[in-house]
Parts: structure tokens; C-alpha cells; sequence
């Protein structure tokens, strides 16, 4: 895996690979997809999908308050 995560850091279309695999597992959930993508392991895109979410959500308390 540490081979292809330093592959995918000088990748030119890292970020277009990150929004596929994203939709991909949007549709078909993360145990479905399975590998580096964008230099991701399922846990790394899992875990940087969360925090997203929970800064958004925090994002929103913010501007409501």
C-alpha cells in the first residue's frame, strides 16, 4: 500500500480519482470498493468523509446560533 500511496501523491488526477471513488462508494458503500484510491485506504476515505460531515454539521450549528 505505501507504494501506491506515494504513487498516487505526484498522480495529475489524484483529486478526479478521490470525487470517483467517492460517488463509487456514495452508491455501493466503502466495504465494497476495496484499495488505494487517490491515496486513500478504505479507512482514510471513511475517516476523511466524517470529518466532513461533522464539520459541516458544526458549520451549520455556527451559522444558525
Amino acid at each position: 500500500k505505501a507504494t501506491q500511496i506515494r504513487v498516487c501523491s505526484h498522480c495529475p488526477v489524484v483529486d478526479e480519482c478521490r470525487a470517483y471513488s467517492d460517488r463509487l462508494e456514495g452508491y455501493r458503500g466503502p466495504q465494497e470498493l476495496v484499495g488505494v484510491f487517490a491515496g486513500e485506504t478504505v479507512r482514510d476515505r471513511v475517516s476523511r468523509r466524517r470529518e466532513s460531515r461533522n464539520r459541516n454539521k458544526q458549520d451549520d450549528r455556527e451559522v444558525t446560533a
